[in-house]
């Protein structure tokens, strides 16, 4: 749901988990509504799930409130993301899905906020292309490379 503009949910199923990225509208009633939408289409996942993207939400909102009933905040919601320039509030997460009987323990947190502008693209993706000839590294290329993506709809 997007009054503004459509919205998607990414799924990509690796060998031992799932990745899912999103960018929520910018109405908190929109967001709610997406909830379900969410959880249907992860119900029946039998593997770890990890979900991030702009979610347009404050920690404390109702839609952040709601998510919390399916999924683990894994992030430092007191780690502002938002705006990039002189960020002062947290709208962007990193969820694990709780509702399918696995659990989270996050051992360590750092936030790192990439301002997203054409020139630190270019210069970020470079770097993307020689890490990928690793072959250890490539599901974490993809997954930034989804999240690039996402942020960049």
């Amino acid at each position: 749901p997007g009054r503004e503009e459509k919205r998607t949910l990414i799924i990509a199923e690796f060998k031992d988990y799932v990745f899912c990225a999103t960018h929520q509208s910018l109405t908190p009633e929109d967001q709610l509504l997406a909830v379900p939408l969410i959880e249907k289409a992860l119900q029946n996942v039998d593997k770890p799930i990890f979900m991030a993207g702009d979610m347009n939400s404050a920690p404390a909102s109702a839609p952040q409130l709601e998510l919390a009933k399916h999924f683990a905040t894994l992030n430092d919601t007191t780690s502002y993301t938002f705006p990039a320039d002189r960020p002062n509030r947290c709208i962007d997460y990193i969820y694990g899905y709780s509702k399918n009987g696995y659990r989270f323990d996050v051992q360590y947190r750092k936030s790192i906020v990439f301002c997203l502008h054409q020139q630190k693209i270019i210069t970020f993706a470079p770097e993307l292309e020689t890490k990928a000839k690793n072959k250890d590294s490539n599901e974490i290329i993809y997954l930034c490379i989804l999240l690039l993506f996402l942020l960049l709809l």
